[in-house]
């Protein structure tokens, strides 16, 4: 019987799990367990296309680069073009699979064909797309920091992890969770291994409506 979720994200970021909470009775912790800073930067060459891998990195790039009409939008998947959308700006690329690095840099690559691409991204950033677009086509600039901020997190029934850097902090001040274990893409899913913990579900388009499908089928048992 599954009575409580913890997610590794704030509330504000996860209305449609909040709802399903809500209606299944289930009680939710909705703590982040990384910090963000923004970084000064520079960008040294032309671009044609600005890619966003993150809600982040729209944020923290924007601080200090307005983005003319010109330029091309892209983004991970369809959480980050919908924060992107808030802040003003209209993705004219949207990656399918979010979840699975390969598949979406492989996408990202035919659509840019030999356009120019500037990727802000953080200073932990795995770079998982980036080395598949030539490098004379790339820039990446570091426009933010994440910083560990582990918090002790009760029992769970279910674990839900949102990205690399959630689950070596988490780890940091918990022992492996024993529960089911959601990780959201295949990046978290390989650190949660590397951990010696084997995720029950791992989402491929890092959606939160891939989440609640998830999560509604375990009801449905």
């Amino acid at each position: 019987m599954i009575s409580s979720i913890y997610i590794t994200r704030e509330l504000v970021d996860i209305p449609q799990l909040q709802a399903f909470c809500e209606e299944h009775d289930l009680t939710l912790t909705a703590k982040s367990q990384i910090s963000f800073d923004a970084i000064d930067f520079e960008i040294a060459h032309p671009y044609d296309v600005v890619f966003f891998s993150s809600p982040r990195s729209v944020t923290y790039f924007l601080k200090k680069h307005p983005i003319p009409s010109k330029f091309k939008i892209g983004c991970v998947g369809k959480g980050t073009a919908i924060h992107a959308q808030r802040l003003g700006l209209t993705p004219d690329f949207v990656g399918s699979y979010s979840g699975e690095p390969l598949k979406n840099a492989q996408e990202l690559a035919e659509w840019l064909g030999d356009r120019r691409i500037l990727f802000p991204i953080s200073d932990i950033s795995q770079r998982n797309l980036i080395e598949f677009i030539p490098s004379d086509q790339v820039e990446a600039v570091i426009a933010y920091s994440t910083k560990s901020s582990p918090l002790a997190i009760p029992k769970q029934d279910v674990y839900i992890f949102s990205s690399p850097s959630n689950v070596e902090s988490f780890m940091q001040c918990n022992e492996a969770p024993n529960g089911i274990i959601i990780a959201w893409g295949k990046s978290t899913e390989n650190v949660l291994k590397a951990h010696s913990i084997h995720p029950n579900v791992t989402l491929l388009r890092s959606e939160e409506s891939e989440l609640i499908v998830a999560l509604s089928s375990m009801f449905s048992k």
